[in-house]
């Protein structure tokens, strides 16, 4: 995952995640139309919103940032990761009743997190923006920058 696929897809995450935070989504039975729309909407904001954010200049910015930081290769795995925290959570979405939606977004969140402490420990510091906009959202930490 290029580094501005990494910071898109956090990005995207944060914009999009409230269309599954609805009380309708966590009321709604797994199999009504009304919550497979609500995941398919979701989905589809998702990549919509990833792929205008892999484009805009300021994530470009920040994914700049992050290679300034990181060698080619850490970026890689740390794409893959954060990928793989999307995809557990996307899977949850698919395979669980929708009561589960808190837990798999606390899960998803506590998953970026550790890959964003590991940037953090790594480099002392979280590049700003999107990055660091999630740090301080879901509570990754103490703010030392």
């Amino acid at each position: 995952m290029n580094p501005e696929l990494v910071v898109s897809t956090i990005s995207a995450f944060l914009s999009t995640i409230g269309v599954l935070q609805t009380e309708r989504a966590y009321r709604a039975d797994k199999h009504s139309r009304e919550y497979q729309g609500i995941v398919r909407t979701f989905r589809r904001q998702f990549r919509n919103e990833r792929s205008i954010l892999a484009r805009d200049p300021q994530i470009q910015l920040e994914a700049a940032s992050l290679v300034a930081l990181l060698p080619s290769g850490t970026i890689e795995k740390f794409g893959d990761r954060i990928d793989g925290c999307i995809g557990a959570f996307d899977a949850a979405i698919d395979s669980s009743s929708p009561t589960v939606l808190g837990d798999a977004e606390k899960q998803l969140a506590e998953c970026i997190c550790t890959n964003l402490k590991t940037l953090k420990r790594t480099n002392g510091t979280i590049p700003p923006g999107k990055l660091r906009d999630f740090w301080k959202q879901y509570d990754c930490g103490p703010i030392t920058w």
